[in-house]
């Protein structure tokens, strides 16, 4: 699953990242729980621009050290510093 994911974001372009919408969206619920696959999702929805939906996807899940990092990484890219900053004061 993750695989799917990392593909969409390398393509990056607004196809990629419908098709991994959906994806995650019919994806079993064993995998919907996996931190591995759910991180690998955020970093789709960096990687394409969707902060909007990056943000809403990691505030639903479990945090990782790995999903703070992809949202701060997002956000320094997308020009939010402040988010950023915020992001990693969480994380301490």
């Amino acid at each position: 699953c993750s695989t799917v994911f990392k593909v969409c974001s390398q393509i990056g372009d607004e196809r990629s990242l419908a098709f991994g919408k959906a994806f995650l969206k019919k994806m079993p619920k064993e995998f919907q729980k996996n931190p591995i696959i759910l991180t690998s999702a955020l970093h789709m929805f960096v990687q394409c621009g969707d902060m909007s939906s990056a943000s809403e996807h990691f505030n639903r899940m479990e945090k990782n050290i790995v999903a703070y990092g992809v949202m701060i990484n997002g956000k320094h890219v997308c020009s939010l510093i402040s988010m950023a900053i915020v992001v990693s004061c969480l994380a301490c």
